[in-house]
């Protein structure tokens, strides 16, 4: 595994988080592993919004009137079809994040190697278990909230969209981070032992250089 990077001391939220990690390490530092979101967004994305507007058309979600268990399903069916591509990409991501290894051919390669194909699809019923109720809570919200909005003319405006968007990814939001760092820590699980076992082979060396030199 390659060398892990520059630990850092401990960071007191986003901001800290920020400003340490650019000073430590260069803005470039932020951008590390945003290859493998181009290579999986275009198609994951691609298959989420054409699923989500069939399905919205073949339940009638598009009806007139509110219909929240269609626009669920529509969100849950698409959501489905984008962490399938995606679960794979950000796993990848995940791990270059973090520094181990040189770029994303050498993390694939060492993690079909070392742990399997399966490796990349880990956190994918996690993720599942965070995304698709995350998918139907935020399109379910969205509709809601939009007809909540919506004043006795019957038209919207670009704030009610706008108010409508923000309400529902909050609710989703609160309701599925805990999810997310069980599906980060799932991610990521083998680096701890990986980390540890390098670090153990750097102080057995270091003790025998040690040793020859007196």
């Amino acid at each position: 595994i390659a060398k892990p990077g520059i630990s850092l001391p401990g960071l007191n939220g986003c901001v800290h988080a920020l400003k340490t990690m650019v000073k430590s390490q260069g803005l470039q530092r932020l951008y590390r592993g945003v290859g493998t979101m181009f290579m999986a967004c275009i198609p994951s994305h691609a298959a989420y919004f054409s699923l989500y507007e069939y399905s919205k058309a073949k339940l009638g979600a598009n009806q007139p009137g509110h219909h929240p268990l269609a626009a669920a399903t529509s969100g849950v069916v698409s959501t489905l079809a984008h962490d399938s591509i995606m679960t794979p990409m950000d796993t990848v991501k995940q791990r270059l994040q973090l520094g181990y290894y040189r770029g994303i051919r050498h993390c694939v390669m060492h993690m079909a190697r070392h742990e399997g194909f399966s490796a990349f699809y880990v956190a994918l019923p996690t993720t599942l278990l965070m995304n698709l109720p995350f998918g139907a809570i935020m399109v379910t919200s969205n509709e809601s909230l939009k007809t909540l909005l919506t004043g006795p003319s019957g038209e919207r405006d670009i704030f009610t969209y706008l108010a409508a968007g923000s309400g529902a990814g909050a609710i989703a939001a609160a309701a599925t981070t805990p999810l997310d760092m069980i599906k980060t820590r799932l991610q990521t699980q083998h680096m701890s032992a990986q980390v540890g076992s390098s670090m153990g082979s750097v102080a057995v060396m270091s003790s025998g250089a040690g040793g020859g030199s007196g």
